[in-house]
């Protein structure tokens, strides 16, 4: 690439960019237009959505759309080359003008891929300037690029890190302490199906605990309290059934009393569409309940501000009723109830630390209420959670901390001397260094086990704040901690956009010893399985619980629900993650794991 085009950072807003005037001629050739004496020019070309589509103008006609994607098992179009489709939108294509690039385009496409296309906008000096010509937006919107515009995209099948499932989520990594009422229809409850026996997740939530405690999650309606739901049909949608929400509300309120508990209320879209007064009935219905209830519903800001009165209101009342704290008292925040936590609080005891509330993942008026002792607010990043912190820090008197979470030795080390160092206490380093003692020897072994295995990474360029940012990933700096326990690292990006080829530079800095490593693009299915395949990585990072694009490679999975805090926690997931690389089993019967892109099998004959 020019250093010209290294330099430029222009925007691509909205996901695409118009091409200046010598990308919009580069076009042409490309489609094979540039003949002599022939009356086809690329009128317009936008870069939108991991494709370009370029608009071709026909005398005395609307201009005919075309597009050129990766080339997928099963895509058709009037051009295909081994790495790039062409297709057209709309009807009428003029023969000649379809003939002619059927004929010439293949030969000028060959050679080509998306990353490369990318490099004609963002070389183009007029890249990135207002005024430039785009195609029609009626005829861009003709054919949906895809119909899973909720759940997935073009490119979910590059998606490792269940970044929108970790999202929608979001809730469940909380909701288990509260009696939980849904008002619609029971299907919203079959994303959680449950029955007499666990069910295994079909995503490696980070929040749970199974791989670090050997617990099986506990179903939403088998937490801290209980799920009831109003169960509309569809006569109720079409007529109303106010009494189906008044009794679920009168149940909902019964039980939180009985239990103690607080009650979480969560109005689907059935009765928003239907404009069912559901906020109006909660409040009449709820309130003699003694701890404060919540209310969600699909309204712009609810799921932001559904924590409002608890973590904002009762909190603020608590600190107007509590004198200051002694100066050695800190509360953790994003810190869960597990054996690694009993070890951080004991590290920080040593250094004459008491650790007061643990407050989120766990939510509780108790909890709220206690805050206020403490003289410190030390959170853990994570993104997930960065609106409930706002609501605990907003206008509070006490001070907050935000060290890199406790991972691994040397993170272990900075988060402890940078919680001491914001309490004006000293002699972290002493502290920690005698904890370490014991655990070097041990240590040093995994060190040395590790640096004979390889983990792969594999995360969407415009997503790579998965493993660049550890707020993202709750805390947990991905690269750093696998470098510092001493595995080498094989990255694959997946490039969507122009300027994506730039991400390997960020990652490439991102690394401590970066000849270790090895970072490869791709943008088509079929590369990135070849490369998954190709790569010497024993096992791969995924949320998702049985992957079969890594499986069918022969590779074993590890996510983040592997990893610990402290020292004594990065031993153990050192070692767990080392017993997952010495196991053969996904490399030994890979031949017949092997799937279609639908994700059917085809590697074993079953006759």
């Amino acid at each position: 690439m020019s250093s010209m085009a290294t330099r430029r950072t222009a925007p691509i807003r909205g996901g695409s960019a118009a091409a200046g005037s010598r990308t919009r001629l580069m076009l042409r050739e490309m489609l094979g237009l540039s003949v002599p004496g022939t009356r086809w020019a690329v009128k317009s070309a936008v870069w939108t959505e991991a494709c370009v589509k370029a608009e071709v103008a026909v005398r005395g006609k609307k201009p005919i759309l075309f597009k050129i994607e990766p080339a997928r098992d099963g895509s058709r179009g009037i051009v295909k080359t081994d790495r790039l489709v062409v297709s057209y939108i709309g009807k009428n294509l003029p023969q000649a003008l379809g003939r002619l690039i059927s004929e010439r385009g293949s030969a000028r496409l060959a050679g080509h891929d998306m990353a490369s296309l990318g490099h004609l906008f963002i070389e183009d000096p007029e890249y990135g300037k207002g005024g430039l010509p785009v195609p029609d937006a009626g005829a861009m919107s003709n054919r949906p690029d895809s119909l899973l515009d909720s759940w997935g995209e073009s490119s979910a099948w590059a998606d490792f890190f269940a970044v929108d499932e970790l999202a929608r989520g979001n809730l469940d990594s909380l909701d288990n302490l509260f009696v939980f009422l849904q008002h619609g229809d029971i299907e919203c409850e079959h994303l959680f199906p449950h029955g007499p026996a666990p069910v295994l997740s079909l995503v490696r939530y980070p929040w749970e605990h199974e791989v670090r405690t050997g617990r099986h999650p506990r179903p939403r309606s088998q937490g801290g309290g209980m799920m009831i739901t109003s169960e509309l049909n569809e006569d109720d949608v079409i007529m109303g059934n106010p009494e189906k929400l008044k009794q679920a509300l009168r149940l909902g309120a019964k039980e939180a009393e009985r239990r103690k508990s607080t009650l979480f209320v969560s109005n689907t879209c059935v009765p928003v569409v239907t404009g069912e007064d559901v906020e109006s009935e909660f409040r009449r219905c709820t309130a003699e309940c003694t701890k404060t209830p919540l209310y969600l519903t699909i309204g712009p800001g609810s799921m932001i501000n559904v924590f409002q009165d608890l973590l904002v209101d009762r909190r603020k009342r608590a600190e107007a009723e509590t004198e200051t704290a002694a100066p050695n008292i800190i509360n953790l925040l994003g810190f869960s109830d597990t054996p690694d936590l009993t070890e951080i609080r004991s590290l920080l005891e040593e250094a004459g630390v008491e650790v007061n509330a643990v407050l989120i993942p766990e939510v509780s008026e108790e909890l709220v209420d206690q805050l206020p002792r403490a003289a410190l607010n030390v959170i853990r990043p994570a993104s997930a959670w960065e609106h409930l912190y706002q609501h605990v820090t907003a206008d509070s008197r006490l001070p907050n901390a935000r060290p890199t979470a406790p991972v691994g030795i040397a993170g272990t080390k900075r988060w402890l001397r940078e919680v001491l160092e914001a309490l004006g206490l000293s002699g972290a380093d002493k502290v920690f260094e005698e904890r370490l003692e014991p655990l070097r020897e041990r240590w040093d072994r995994l060190k040395n086990d590790a640096s004979k295995h390889r983990l792969g990474l594999v995360v969407r360029a415009r997503e790579v704040h998965n493993i660049t940012e550890p707020a993202t990933t709750w805390g947990i700096p991905l690269v750093e901690t696998l470098e510092e326990m001493g595995f080498g690292l094989d990255i694959l990006l997946m490039f969507e956009q122009p300027e994506d080829v730039q991400v390997a530079k960020k990652v490439h800095e991102a690394l401590s010893i970066p000849e270790r490593h090895s970072i490869k693009g791709f943008d088509t299915f079929e590369r990135m399985q070849s490369q998954l395949e190709s790569m010497e990585a024993d096992a791969v990072f995924t949320h998702h619980t049985y992957d079969w694009r890594v499986t069918q490679a022969g590779k074993n999975m590890f996510s983040l629900q592997h990893f610990e805090l402290g020292p004594e926690g990065a031993l153990r997931t050192a070692d767990r993650l080392l017993n997952i690389c010495r196991t053969t089993f996904f490399k030994r019967f890979a031949p017949y794991l092997r799937r279609t892109r639908e994700g059917e099998r085809t590697g074993i004959d079953e006759t």
